[in-house]
């Protein structure tokens, strides 16, 4: 994946929501294994690009 595409845990709303203090996507407790594992890649990539 790159920062580009829309991660896998964007794709259904349940999963997460942006906390505006953080500034940051979180996830809900309904978000599922692949959803979390797709959420660290991302912050992942990110964190790399900085």
């Amino acid at each position: 994946m790159t920062v580009t595409e829309k991660p896998y845990f964007m794709t259904n709303s349940e999963w997460y929501y942006f906390d505006e203090d953080a500034f940051r996507y979180k996830l809900t407790d309904k978000a599922p294994q692949k959803a979390i594992d797709s959420y660290n890649e991302y912050y992942e990539l990110l964190d790399d690009t900085e």
